[in-house]
């Protein structure tokens, strides 16, 4: 059967190189279906990076705005970036976005939140703490110690609370992992800092004066590209979204006062049903305590 095979494919050929006419077009063709190969094997390479609304698979995703197209479209040229916006304009779209098409051309992605609750906005094991991602504990030893204390890199880091002295202390780490070989900022490495500066600030502590990440110089220096954000996607009432413009300078305007007192209204919600907010952990575990023993069950441990 092999024999027979290779007769007949030997056949073919001299039929082929015999015969001027079939040689051409034999030639033609396969220059063609080549051509035709490389092409679909750029197209493919391109679609990797979808730009603003499409998939690695060609389906559309999410609708971007211009403003997150750009802000996709500078990360994925490597440069550094700051996005800001208030709540709902669509930072963390942008983030999992730019996760997406880095990730879909080769290159390693972290993403570092300044708070555990700041995690969850992505999915489960995406996203780090500063302080875990760096091995910084709470950041309470001084320079030297903490950069011994920390390895690896990040490229997207959740910036609403971390301070002027956690971005000086992952400069310093970056560069200690070059072993302070490269002058560029953060030793070379790609930063994207994304956060709200209108909300919670940084929390000071003996060693960490709790001043804003945009003090820093490195700040100035390395984070030359900066966007607001401004289409709020997550709501569509204007005089609503008028009131939280407001609050979010620490204004309120009459009109805004006005708004929030027309919503004013008794809440038939039954008591047990009331969620209970307290600052610290220790009302919350005393509060659950006493919502447990008002259980009209005895009470079993485990």
């Amino acid at each position: 059967m092999r024999k027979n095979l290779q007769n007949i494919s030997l056949s073919y050929w001299k039929l082929i190189v015999n015969n001027k006419d079939l040689l051409i077009c034999y030639m033609y063709y396969t220059c063609h279906f080549y051509t035709l190969l490389l092409f679909v094997t750029v197209l493919n390479a391109l679609r990797g990076i979808h730009w603003g609304n499409v998939s690695q698979n060609g389906i559309m995703t999410v609708h971007l705005s211009h403003g997150q197209a750009e802000i996709i479209s500078l990360a994925c040229k490597g440069h550094n970036l700051f996005v800001t916006g208030q709540g709902g304009t669509g930072k963390s779209t942008v983030v999992r976005e730019i996760i997406s098409n880095l990730q879909a051309v080769g290159r390693k992605v972290s993403v570092v939140c300044s708070s555990g609750i700041a995690c969850t906005v992505y999915d489960p094991g995406v996203a780090s703490t500063v302080h875990s991602y760096y091995g910084l504990g709470i950041a309470d030893l001084f320079w030297g110690q903490l950069v011994e204390r920390s390895s690896k890199n990040s490229v997207v880091i959740e910036a609403s609370m971390s301070s002027q002295r956690m971005l000086e202390l992952v400069n310093a780490i970056h560069h200690r992992l070059r072993d302070n070989k490269c002058n560029r900022p953060f030793g070379g490495k790609q930063l994207i800092l994304v956060g709200e500066f209108l909300q919670l600030r940084p929390v000071p502590n003996d060693l960490d004066e709790g001043s804003f990440m945009f003090l820093a110089p490195i700040f100035q220096n390395a984070i030359t590209h900066r966007y607001e954000l401004t289409e709020v996607l997550r709501q569509n009432n204007l005089e609503f979204l008028s009131v939280l413009k407001d609050i979010r300078v620490g204004k309120c305007s009459e009109n805004s006062l006005d708004y929030l007192r027309s919503l004013s209204r008794p809440l038939e919600t039954p008591q047990d049903e009331i969620s209970h907010i307290y600052f610290k952990r220790l009302p919350v575990a005393l509060h659950n305590r006493l919502a447990l023993q008002n259980l009209p069950l005895p009470e079993f441990t485990f």
